[in-house]
């Protein structure tokens, strides 16, 4: 509280004026969460990535960051802290849509920031083999059978 009096030069007084000063604390940062570019597949490891900006006029405070990655309907897939999320090979669904939250809390404060990203696995190719190799060799008359049993479709368990 800053209080002010005044004197004119008749030695007159003014009112008291007061005035209360508030210092906020820090606001909290902007965050940015950085995908690599697509496509997103079940059999490659994906990083999400998150960069913290603060207010120029504001105090640099040291952060807290929890991720958490859910599917469409809101399960829980995969959770963790830090700046950098790791997603294994094997973790997502083709044709899933996955949403990836980062949420920054300034350590000693309830300030935070939150990020959302939302992606989506892409369904993989199926890979079709035969039996027996590249070449087959039959009459023109006779019937001819190929074993594509080798074929399989890499998205499946």
């Amino acid at each position: 509280i800053v209080a002010v009096e005044a004197m004119s030069f008749l030695g007159a007084p003014s009112p008291l004026a007061t005035a209360v000063i508030i210092r906020r604390g820090s606001p909290p940062p902007l965050l940015s969460m950085d995908l690599p570019p697509p496509p997103y597949t079940t059999d490659k490891t994906i990083f999400l990535n998150s960069q913290a900006q603060f207010s120029a006029c504001g105090q640099r405070a040291s952060l807290g960051m929890t991720w958490t990655l859910q599917d469409r309907v809101g399960t829980l897939v995969l959770a963790g802290s830090g700046s950098t999320l790791k997603i294994n090979p094997g973790i997502l669904k083709a044709g899933e849509t996955y949403r990836a939250k980062l949420v920054a809390r300034l350590t000693g404060s309830d300030l935070s920031s939150t990020a959302l990203r939302s992606f989506k696995v892409a369904e993989s190719n199926l890979v079709a083999a035969v039996a027996g190799g590249l070449r087959a060799v039959s009459r023109s008359n006779a019937l001819l059978t190929l074993d594509a049993s080798p074929s399989y479709d890499p998205d499946a368990c």
